[in-house]
């Protein structure tokens, strides 16, 4: 059986570089105006009041049920069909995970699936918008203002993504995104928060600042491992350099988000140290560039996923992706 191989490209556009070349190794690197808004135009793009970066998604995870701080017998509902990092995060609060079996053409869960699952201690239901594309989530706040559980959006995936014209992230009490590498949009890690609820939003901000700032050595690593991933993804790089090697040597798609990895078998009784870092003047710079470019690259990555479809929807081997009506899907993979 052939493995595949996804080609999950970096785009690093001309005035990315250029703003890294100019702040990576000045006064502006970690501190400056730029977090500030970064924020601002996140929460104006997702339609949230509110919007904090983090070192991480699932440090953001970590952070909201801290806040919540459910009691023991409270259960949460979520798929097991997501990235690893999501449920050391969880196993590591007091509560009973609920799993939500998922619909096998979207492979997100569904209103009716959630619902029959539901109890008295259903507290928390985490959502996560599988390869970029939205649940129905007008369904899914019904649900919880009839039985009076949260939503948390995994967003991790859907930058962008929408349903019923909306973006995702604000159909909840708070959402998660990542911008690591391969997201659509990437600051060379890091995360958001993006909340309505104030006292969510100075929760996030008062934990975090005491956190040390980033390694400017470790995110010069994560800046030059994304330039070589943006020259060697190129299709006719990819295809006579980086694919050979790894079908040669047999290596798995190094990106799989839900394939898992060692140390998710950790319980986490406190927030681990590395953990505990800032999101850099920087990051925050390349996040404003990407986030003005974010609804283009999107549609562009649409269209190409809707050609694919259309070119193999033929093929009676070949199941291709099947939208949610109302979902605005970015394929993400």
């Amino acid at each position: 059986m052939f493995r595949a191989y996804p080609r999950h490209s970096v785009d690093i556009s001309k005035k990315e570089y250029l703003t890294l070349f100019s702040m990576i190794f000045s006064r502006r690197f970690h501190e400056g105006e730029h977090i500030d808004q970064f924020e601002k135009k996140f929460a104006e793009y997702t339609g949230t009041k509110y919007a904090k970066t983090v070192s991480s998604a699932r440090l953001g995870l970590y952070l909201l049920l801290k806040y919540y701080d459910l009691s023991e017998n409270s259960e949460v509902i979520i798929t097991p069909f997501t990235h690893q990092s999501i449920f050391t995060v969880i196993k590591s609060f007091p509560v009973r995970v609920v799993f939500a079996d998922i619909d096998e053409d979207t492979y997100n869960v569904t209103p009716e699936q959630v619902e029959r699952l539901i109890t008295p201690d259903t507290r928390l239901l985490i959502l996560t918008h599988m390869w970029g594309q939205p649940g129905r989530m007008h369904e899914f706040a019904q649900l919880a203002e009839k039985y009076g559980f949260r939503i948390v959006e995994d967003c991790a995936m859907a930058c962008g993504a929408e349903y019923g014209g909306t973006k995702a992230g604000c159909f909840s009490d708070a959402s998660i995104f990542s911008f690591g590498k391969a997201k659509a949009i990437s600051t060379f890690g890091g995360g958001m928060v993006c909340t309505n609820d104030m006292n969510i939003a100075e929760f996030i901000e008062n934990t975090t600042a005491g956190y040390r700032p980033v390694k400017k050595s470790s995110l010069v690593v994560s800046v030059i491992n994304a330039v070589i991933a943006n020259i060697l993804t190129r299709p006719s790089v990819f295809y006579f350099t980086l694919y050979p090697v790894m079908r040669f040597l047999n290596i798995r798609d190094p990106y799989n988000p839900v394939e898992h990895k060692k140390g998710s078998s950790e319980i986490l009784e406190n927030i681990p140290e590395g953990w505990k870092v800032g999101f850099s003047n920087l990051q925050a710079a390349i996040g404003i560039i990407q986030l003005e470019n974010l609804d283009s690259a999107n549609s562009l990555r649409r269209r190409n996923a809707q050609l694919l479809n259309r070119m193999l929807s033929g093929m009676e081997s070949v199941g291709v992706p099947e939208a949610v009506p109302g979902a605005g899907h970015i394929y993400l993979y």
